[in-house]
């Protein structure tokens, strides 16, 4: 799929030509799986031109990579030239206060984890107009760089917001904190002035101009197929690379964790159901869409399991829901998936899209695989290994490893299996909560 139709940003005809061949080759070669779309009302931001210049007075003008942030305003034709103000934080932002007018703001927010780093990706834009900034840029959200951009969504604001890489955001903060210094032992702090550079983005957005698709691919159960097992991942991406960990590899997870059930000698006692989700990246549309579309059957949706934090080897599940649902969840993975080290359940956050079924109440999980790059499972460092290639030009097929996705699959089958088969549903939490 990556090969024949590339990146599949929400809106582009490379994502309807994706979703077209998944439903032909499900209806040609899967034929004990039903396939379906359900139409969804999506967003359009389509990058166009970008650069960013840094004028120097020893290497005169510097062209530094830059990519912008989706939603992002645009700069106009000429782009925008000023200083840049370099901070870590909004707090550094609130000290400047009346200096920050008129100037670029970079946040250089160095990685921890992604839940604490990707906060001014998302509304770092917002925070610096409050402030009079004429743009923001953003430190790439890796904790790895070979001058690699990573970009993602950021909330609409009326200024431009971009990224840049983790090289270039240490440059320009290295120059810019030589020149607001007060130590005379910098031997060089006057050819240092403060950064200037020219920013310039154009792009399009149109709320709400096409229609995309959900694909929704089911095993009906055998003895109560109006109960519901959901799984799966979302097939958009973004536009650079091809999505194929972010995430391809995930709803392909989904897909043939569901075609190897379908096989099996025995259909499930409930339904099993794959979704393909549209939209995750660009805001959310098809998660929102698929709960408006079954908000009557939502007490019929007995677990969700959405694969979309990476595709290495198989841990376990990240849960939200009841204690004794978690405890039940955790029993069938020490007696089904041990053996392989993938039966692993700890308390934690699920997946964008199954985040409303899980606040209507609905136990719900996320994938979990472990970090190929430092081998922890889920702590403080959890995924450490994913945001080499997350939201970058290195999402290709070179980040997945078959055997991985094997496995994957398998253990996926495997969870859903043994949940639809159970003889009671999961106990759900006892308070719903409000659905976004």
């Amino acid at each position: 799929m990556t090969d024949l139709y590339g990146a599949r940003p929400t809106g582009s005809k490379n994502l309807e030509d994706s979703i077209d061949w998944i439903v032909r080759t499900i209806r040609k070669e899967d034929k004990n799986l039903t396939v379906t779309t359900q139409n969804v009302k999506v967003d359009v931001w389509h990058r166009q031109e970008e650069s960013l210049s840094l004028f120097t007075p020893t290497r005169g003008k510097v062209d530094l990579d830059v990519k912008a942030l989706g939603r992002s305003a645009e700069t106009g034709r000429h782009g925008l030239t000023a200083e840049v103000i370099v901070v870590s934080g909004s707090d550094e932002l609130e000290s400047l206060k009346d200096k920050v007018k008129g100037k670029i703001v970079l946040f250089n927010n160095p990685f921890t984890t992604y839940g604490k780093s990707v906060g001014y990706r998302s509304k770092g834009a917002v925070i610096a107009e409050k402030y009079g900034a004429i743009a923001a840029l953003v430190r790439s959200v890796t904790p790895f760089s070979l001058n690699t951009i990573h970009i993602g969504s950021s909330t609409r604001a009326t200024i431009p917001s971009a990224a840049i890489s983790l090289e270039d955001a240490n440059l320009l903060g290295r120059m810019y904190n030589r020149s607001i210094s007060t130590d005379e032992r910098y031997a060089n702090k006057k050819l240092f002035p403060i950064p200037r550079v020219n920013l310039r983005l154009r792009n399009t957005y149109k709320p709400l101009s096409k229609v995309s698709r959900n694909i929704i691919v089911e095993v009906k159960g055998r003895e109560k197929p109006d109960e519901i097992v959901v799984i799966g991942g979302h097939i958009d991406s973004w536009d650079i690379g091809v999505g194929a960990m972010d995430d391809g590899g995930g709803a392909f997870t989904g897909w043939e964790a569901l075609r190897l059930i379908s096989e099996l000698p025995t259909r499930p006692r409930r339904t099993v159901r794959a979704v393909f989700w549209v939209d995750e990246e660009n805001g959310g549309a098809g998660s929102r869409a698929y709960f408006e579309h079954y908000k009557n059957e939502i007490d019929k949706h007995v677990f969700a399991l959405e694969s979309d934090s990476g595709n290495f080897k198989p841990w376990g599940i990240s849960f939200q829901g009841s204690d004794a649902a978690q405890q039940a969840i955790a029993r069938i993975g020490a007696e089904y998936l041990s053996s392989l080290s993938a039966g692993n359940v700890v308390k934690g956050g699920a997946g964008a899209d199954v985040s409303n079924l899980c606040a209507a109440g609905v136990p719900c999980g996320e994938f979990v695989t472990a970090d190929h790059i430092t081998g922890l499972t889920p702590d403080a460092a959890y995924q450490k290994g994913y945001f080499y290639y997350h939201h970058s030009a290195g999402d290709r097929m070179e980040a997945l490893n078959p055997d991985d996705l094997s496995a994957n699959a398998a253990t996926m089958a495997t969870w859903a299996y043994v949940i639809a088969e159970q003889e009671e549903v999961l106990p759900r939490t006892s308070v719903k909560l409000l659905v976004q």
